[in-house]
C-alpha cells in the first residue's frame, strides 16, 4: 500500500500532467494550422517541394524565360513557401544571400517567394521549411474576373476589358511593361506599387494570369465618387433620430480639437458652437464640425438637397480646441473639458507628422 505521502506524491503528479495536456495540445493545435488563404483559395500544402516546381525551374534552365517569356525573371520563379514558424531575421538574410527572397506574407506562416532554381535544394533542407508550392493562375484573378462579373466600368469601347495588374516587388517595372505590353494597351504605370492599368480582350486574361511575374490581376476600379453624405445611413444614424428613439444629441456636449475652429457664424451650428480658446475660423474645422453635429441647414444654398448634408448628432453642443502642442497638453485639456463642460466625446481629426524626421 502506497503511504499517505507516496499518495499525494501521485496525486500531485497525476493533477500536474492533466493539466498539461490541454495546453499542450492547445499548442500543438495552433501549430497545426497550416491553412494557406488566398483570396482564390484555401488549402493545407502537402510537406515539401511540389512536383509542379521541379518542372518548372527545369524549364527555366533549358530557356532562361518564364511562362510568358520575359528574359528579366530568366532562371527564377515565384512560388508559396510555407515554413514551421516565421524565419528571424538571420534566417531571412541567408535566404537573401542564396538567392531566396521573401516577399509579401500569407496567413498561415506562409510569404510570396521568389527563387533560383539553385537555391531550391537549399531551402528545402532548412530546419524550418515545410513546403513549397506552385501559384496557380487562377491565384493570380480577383474573383470578378474570374466569374466574368466585372461592371460596365471595366469594359472599355471596344469591349475589351480594362485591368489593373500588379506584379511582384522583384520584377523590374521596364520589364513589367514589356510583358503586358503583348497582350494588350498599357495606359498608366505607377512604378513604386508595381502596378500597370491594361485593356486586354478577356479571352487572353488566363494567358496572362500565367505570366510568373505577374502577382495580382483585377478589374479597374469603379468610378469615384463623393460620400460625405453617406455617413448618416453609414453609422444608422437615421434609424435612431427616428420614432420611438428620436436620439440627435441634443443637450449633449461634444469637443474637438483642431488647427483653427469652425466658424461660428456658420448656419449648421446655429448657437451650439463655443470656441474655448477663441480659434480663429478654418475650413477643415468646418468641416470636422459638420460631420459631427451640423444640422445641414445650409445644404440647399451650396447645391444640395434639403438638409442632405446634415452631420450625426445635429442637436450637440460642439466645444472646439485649438490643437494642442504635446500629448500631455491634449490629456490636460481633455480633463478641463470633461470637468468644465461635462464633455461625453471628443474628436481628433489630425496628428502628428513624423516621417520627415523618423522614416528612413
Amino acid at each position: 500500500m502506497l503511504t499517505a505521502r507516496a499518495a499525494a506524491v501521485v496525486l500531485v503528479c497525476t493533477l500536474l500532467l492533466v493539466s498539461a495536456i490541454p495546453a499542450l495540445s492547445q499548442a500543438q493545435a495552433r501549430q497545426a494550422d497550416y491553412t494557406v488563404m488566398l483570396k482564390s483559395r484555401r488549402f493545407v500544402p502537402e510537406p515539401g517541394i511540389s512536383q509542379q516546381l521541379p518542372d518548372y525551374a527545369a524549364a527555366f534552365d533549358e530557356g532562361g524565360t518564364d511562362a510568358g517569356g520575359a528574359e528579366d525573371i530568366a532562371l527564377r520563379t515565384h512560388a508559396i513557401v510555407q515554413f514551421r514558424r516565421i524565419p528571424g531575421a538571420a534566417e531571412t538574410e541567408a535566404m537573401r544571400s542564396r538567392g531566396i527572397v521573401l516577399l509579401d506574407y500569407l496567413p498561415n506562416l506562409a510569404y510570396y517567394v521568389s527563387v533560383g532554381s539553385d537555391g531550391l535544394n537549399w531551402l528545402s533542407r532548412l530546419d524550418i521549411f515545410r513546403a513549397l508550392v506552385a501559384i496557380e493562375a487562377g491565384d493570380r484573378i480577383s474573383p470578378g474576373l474570374r466569374r466574368s462579373a466585372a461592371g460596365e466600368h471595366a469594359q472599355t469601347a471596344d469591349r475589351r476589358m480594362s485591368v489593373v495588374v500588379t506584379f511582384f516587388d522583384d520584377v523590374a517595372i521596364e520589364d513589367a511593361v514589356a510583358l503586358v505590353g503583348r497582350y494588350g494597351e498599357v495606359s498608366e504605370v505607377i512604378e513604386r506599387e508595381k502596378m500597370l492599368s491594361l485593356a486586354v480582350s478577356e479571352d487572353l486574361i488566363d494567358d496572362l494570369a500565367s505570366c510568373d511575374a505577374i502577382q495580382w490581376i483585377e478589374e479597374a476600379a469603379p468610378p469615384r465618387v463623393l460620400l460625405l453624405d453617406k455617413v448618416r445611413p453609414t453609422v444608422g444614424a437615421d434609424l435612431v433620430q427616428a420614432p420611438p428613439y428620436n436620439l440627435d444629441g441634443s443637450g449633449l456636449p461634444l469637443s474637438m480639437w483642431e488647427a483653427n475652429g469652425p466658424p461660428d457664424t456658420h448656419a449648421d451650428f446655429a448657437g451650439r458652437l463655443y470656441l474655448a480658446d477663441g480659434a480663429s475660423p478654418g475650413w477643415h474645422a468646418a468641416r470636422v464640425g459638420g460631420i459631427m453635429a451640423g444640422d445641414g441647414s445650409g445644404s440647399e444654398a451650396w447645391g444640395g438637397t434639403p438638409y442632405q448634408w446634415r452631420g450625426v448628432a445635429t442637436g450637440a453642443d460642439i466645444i472646439s480646441y485649438i490643437w494642442p502642442a504635446s500629448i500631455y497638453e491634449l490629456i490636460s485639456k481633455t480633463a478641463d473639458a470633461i470637468s468644465t463642460y461635462g464633455i461625453v466625446c471628443a474628436n481628433n481629426s489630425w496628428g502628428w507628422f513624423v516621417c520627415d524626421y523618423f522614416c528612413s
